[in-house]
Order: structure tokens, then C-alpha cells, then sequence
């Protein structure tokens, strides 16, 4: 984990990088760094429903899935979700989606990034642009959920472990 003194109260994880389909994408790494200021960063918010990115790194994450579905983007039924595609996961390939931190790379469960529209027929990406010109960068539940989150803030330590939760 890392502190922020702008946010001491705020959990920070060292995100170095996010892959779409095993693809490394080229964002920059300031995008996720806390800069001098206390401004940036990227963080887990049990207050956040979806994951949040930068314009700079949502921009390309969203450019990735509409590369590899290869299907235009329509707009959402859903408030805040800006991409959907046409179809249920059963009749596409969706690519897979990993974080990757300092420590180690989380491995999301299709569930965690996509959100399923059944009467509409849409596939609808759980990420959005982080609104309301906000400066960080946030892990939001539906990208934790059946993901044991462990604080160790003795150790600074932030872990993820698969885990079907309704099964606890």
C-alpha cells in the first residue's frame, strides 16, 4: 500500500500497468503515480461501484476491448456506463483483463469487468472515465467482487485473493 498525505485515510496500490487479452497496454506511468502534490493514484473505494480510470488509460482500455471484439460501441442503459457491444459473452469472445501491481497481477473474472444486459442483449464494460474531473484512479466493488481484499497496514500490504464469497 502506498500513503498519501492529501488522503491518509485512503488505501493506494501501486498499479504499474493493465493488460487486455494478454496485451500490455502503453500507458504512461505517471497515470497511476501519486504525484508531489498528493494528486493521481490509484485506489481501492468499497464507495465506488465501478473501476475508474484516467481519460489517458480509459481511453486506451476501452480502445483495446472494441479492437478485439471488433463490434462498434452503443451507448448504455445502465448510469455511468458509457461502452456496451451488441451480444451476450456466450456469443463473443471477450478478452481477458488483468491488473498489474507491484507485488504481483490480478486476474479478473470476466464478471468483474463486464456487466451483462440480458433484455437488451448488451455486454456493457464495468469501467468508466473517472467523473466529475477527479484525479484518481479507483478500484470499485463489482472489480473485487468473490475477491478477498486484505489490508495488512502493519506490513503496508494490500492483497487480492479469488474467493466465492457466498460460500463464506
Amino acid at each position: 500500500m502506498l500513503t498519501n498525505s492529501k488522503m491518509p485515510h485512503v488505501y493506494f496500490v501501486a498499479l504499474k500497468g493493465i493488460s487486455v487479452g494478454g496485451k500490455r497496454l502503453q500507458i504512461p506511468d505517471w497515470v497511476f503515480q501519486i504525484d508531489q502534490t498528493g494528486t493521481g493514484g490509484f485506489f481501492v473505494d468499497s464507495g465506488s461501484r465501478y473501476m475508474c480510470l484516467l481519460e489517458t488509460a480509459y481511453s486506451q482500455v476501452l480502445g483495446a476491448f472494441a479492437e478485439a471484439l471488433g463490434l462498434p460501441i452503443v451507448g448504455s442503459p445502465i448510469p455511468y456506463l458509457s461502452a456496451c457491444f451488441e451480444g451476450l459473452p456466450g456469443s463473443m469472445s471477450i478478452p481477458s483483463l488483468t491488473l498489474h501491481f507491484q507485488n504481483g497481477d490480478l486476474h479478473l473474472p470476466l464478471e468483474n469487468y463486464f456487466v451483462v444486459v440480458k433484455e437488451d442483449e448488451l455486454s456493457c464494460l464495468a469501467i468508466i472515465r473517472t467523473p466529475f474531473g477527479g484525479s484518481f484512479s479507483v478500484i470499485g466493488t463489482i472489480t473485487v467482487q468473490n475477491i478477498h481484499v486484505n489490508y495488512n497496514v502493519g506490513k503496508s500490504l494490500m492483497t487480492f485473493t479469488p474467493t466465492q464469497c457466498d460460500k463464506l
